[in-house]
């Protein structure tokens, strides 16, 4: 069983290609029910260089500050590259589930995509304080926006929240029914608090922990077969775990494992 700090790293499909500048910061009490954790960057690359950011990320919406914008990404269904290019930075939040229903009325909505948020007096206070201070340091004006615009917490909100971090902490759960049963809800409850506050289906969010973590194994254990691992992670077998693998990475395992051995900087 992976621990949770083990699990921050598994979304990111390709390490060796990530920013030379790049952590995650826990959020502080007061903000620790609206943000999971925060995740920052900041890269200067030569010119006519380029560096590819593959990700599946975690089943959840990220609300980001760039130079440019601020904006909300949906949960993605499959795995997405970002292209990093020239000077920049970002300060990203995954958030939790229990932000969500202040941002999007409906989170099904914004799956795959990302829109911009309308907030200038923030994003012109973050840049400002970008520009003469350390990066990690303009998280308190975003988490004292955040808490601002949410308010305070419902018990449903507060349920919502565990409902990604118990599927993830055990990878025996394998069914909506086990979901259910853990959350010490029923499966028609689950679904409601998935759609309201996540935007994908329990299913959905069992399939990416179960994905996330094999793909974290075939780079932890490149010499281990595709059967092996397939079994590992609850797979009936190797067909379903090789079209399930590819449907939501873009390559198969085989392609997927001899792209992590000749990673390249500029994505040629």
């Amino acid at each position: 069983m992976s621990s949770p700090q083990e699990r921050r790293e598994a979304g990111v499909l390709n390490p060796a290609t990530l920013p030379a500048r790049f952590w995650r910061e826990d959020p502080d009490g007061a903000t620790a029910q609206l943000v999971r954790w925060w995740w920052l960057a900041e890269w200067d690359l030569p010119e006519g260089r380029t560096l590819p950011q593959l990700v599946l990320a975690f089943p959840a919406s990220n609300l980001t500050v760039e130079p440019e914008r601020i904006g909300l990404s949906g949960p993605t269904t499959v795995a997405t590259t970002t292209t990093l290019q020239g000077k920049g930075w970002v300060i990203g939040a995954l958030l939790q589930p229990a932000a969500i229903p202040a941002l999007v009325h409906d989170p099904k909505t914004i799956v795959d995509q990302q829109i911009e948020l309308d907030v200038s007096t923030l994003h012109q206070a973050v840049r400002a304080t970008v520009e003469s201070q350390p990066l990690s340091t303009a998280i308190l004006l975003v988490s004292s926006w955040i808490r601002g615009h949410v308010g305070d917490l419902t018990q449903e909100a507060l349920l919502a929240n565990q409902v990604n971090r118990i599927i993830e902490a055990d990878p025996t759960i394998t069914t909506i029914a086990q979901a259910a049963h853990a959350l010490a809800v029923s499966p028609r409850t689950l679904h409601r608090l998935c759609a309201k506050y996540i935007g994908l289906t329990p299913y959905e969010i069992i399939q990416r922990r179960r994905i996330q973590d094999a793909a974290s194994h075939i780079r932890a254990h490149p010499e281990a077969t595709f059967t092996e691992t397939a079994h590992r992670f609850g797979f009936h077998d190797l067909a379903h775990f090789s079209k399930t693998f590819t449907q939501t990475i873009g390559a198969t395992p085989s392609a997927y494992r001899n792209q992590l051995s000749t990673p390249s900087l500029d994505g040629k």
